[in-house]
Parts: C-alpha cells; structure tokens; sequence
C-alpha cells in the first residue's frame, strides 16, 4: 500500500499488524454486524488499473482480497 498512516484501535475491534507495532486496518464484531477501518487512501477505483501507481503497489488485488473477506463476514 501507498501513503500508509496508522490507526489505534479498543474495545472489541481487532488490529492487522504492519510493523513495529503499527497498524493499518481494524475491524470488530458489533452486535450482529462487523465494522471495517482502513487507513489506506489508494484503495479505490482510480488506483487499481494499475497504470497509476508501480507495479509494486497492486492495489486492484488488495481490492479483491478485502471485498472477499467483507463477503466472508456476512451471516449466512
């Protein structure tokens, strides 16, 4: 990701470690939801066709990952 700035979390939210202690995305159960924070600004549609940024940053992937992990939390 580009540009990262980093978040703190509490409570029932959960953090995804990036490096020294230092975190980018949360997320937490709450009653029959979850909620989901990302601090990344590059993740959206004018950055993942991949002629924007290096290749380095495939933000089109990291895109489909996150839509698929949003689908997984969804009660069946």
């Amino acid at each position: 990701m580009k540009d990262v700035c980093t978040i703190s979390v509490h409570g029932p939210a959960k953090a995804i470690l990036i490096g020294q202690r230092r975190y980018s995305h949360g997320h937490g159960k709450i009653r029959k939801g979850t909620v989901y924070a990302m601090v990344d600004p590059w993740l959206y549609n004018e950055y993942t066709d991949g002629r924007k940024l290096p290749p380095a940053y495939d933000n089109f992937a990291a895109g489909n990952e996150l839509v698929r992990w949003v689908l997984e939390q969804v009660p069946r």
